[in-house]
């Protein structure tokens, strides 16, 4: 489980309604330029799907639309621009070929569709939860689109089988695919709010039967999906079990603000697991615990980067001083404020 960079983000939906304008680049008058594949223009707001999801942009910071094989347009800001035309409609393009004995209540993807259609057609599977749609989106959790994979793997909550939740475990445990990984949270998030409720379910259960890593991303999920459930065995976990398990106990008490975390972080900030003290000086932020600055300020010299980089996060937000992560600044700064 990557402690320091589980935050659970909320992504917006990929699908759009209406009739979305074509376009390759959206330029704004502070000069950002946003690559979208569909736009959506308002009034007031302006929807655009990027690679990672749907953002929405003031209408009135649009400065025109940009197409590859056109010259820029300009947008008038405060009315609705005229549509564009769509070179890739006017071609006549091969109809997608799939096996129609295959087809099911849901004819399988074809390679040729877009990934908005791929982002559709996972959430009308989901809906179904059949063991066919399972093996279909089991497929796209690996799609080149990190739209598609994102939806993919929030996906599979809504299926009640071992390899799905094999697959979420395994994506919410990457250290190198952050998108992936808080996507396979929300999957997880979703099966633990159906289970709880399953009779003879028992968290513990499943935990003890999980690889620590694993069990440390099912719990932290858990305790997202259910505070009131969760808290007291993240609690309790604290004290046993495997580093990653009690990083993830630490991340959903810090993530629920448990006051009752506060008198134990001067000794967590210097426990044996990296993970750990990555969670414990987070948490110190959270908590505005103020009196272990001087410890956070010796934790720029851990050996773990993820460990200095947390230390140095939660020294910037707990003091507002952007100093550079440098022991001798924070301790010169702390000494001036007798501290």
């Amino acid at each position: 489980m990557k402690s320091n960079s589980i935050t659970l983000m909320s992504l917006a939906a990929l699908v759009l309604a209406g009739a979305p304008l074509a376009a390759d680049e959206v330029v704004l008058k502070n000069g950002r330029v946003i690559e979208a594949s569909r736009i959506e223009p308002g009034a007031r707001q302006w929807s655009l799907t990027t690679e990672l999801g749907v953002i929405e942009v003031p209408a009135a910071e649009v400065d025109r639309v940009t197409r590859k094989r056109d010259t820029p347009a300009a947008v008038d800001a405060d009315a609705a621009p005229a549509p564009l035309s769509d070179p890739a409609k006017s071609r006549e393009e091969p109809e997608p070929k799939t096996d129609p004995a295959a087809a099911g209540p849901f004819p399988p993807v074809a390679l040729s569709e877009s990934a908005e259609d791929r982002v559709a057609r996972i959430a009308a599977l989901a809906r179904d939860a059949n063991a066919e749609g399972l093996q279909e989106v089991l497929a796209l959790i690996s799609d080149e689109a990190v739209a598609v994979r994102i939806a993919a793997l929030a996906a599979l909550g809504a299926w009640d089988d071992a390899g799905a939740l094999e697959a979420m475990l395994e994506a919410a445990a990457q250290d190198d695919d952050p998108f992936g990984s808080d996507a396979a949270h929300r999957g997880l998030a979703d099966w633990f709010r159906r289970q709880k409720s399953v009779a003879g379910f028992s968290l513990e259960t499943v935990l003890a039967s999980l690889s620590p890593t694993q069990s440390g991303a099912l719990l932290f999920a858990a305790g997202i999906a259910d505070a009131a459930v969760v808290r007291p065995l993240a609690r309790a976990l604290l004290d046993s079990g495997a580093g990653p398990l009690r990083a993830a106990a630490l991340g959903v008490l810090r993530y629920h603000m448990d006051r009752e975390l506060k008198p134990r972080l001067a000794a967590l900030l210097g426990d044996a697991d990296d993970s750990v003290r990555v969670e414990a000086a987070l948490a110190c932020a959270v908590l505005r615990c103020k009196d272990q600055m001087r410890p956070l300020a010796g934790m720029l010299e851990d050996p773990d980067p993820r460990v200095r980089e947390s230390a140095h996060t939660a020294l910037k937000l707990l003091s507002g001083v952007p100093l550079p992560a440098e022991p001798a600044a924070w301790n010169a700064w702390l000494a001036a404020r007798g501290r």
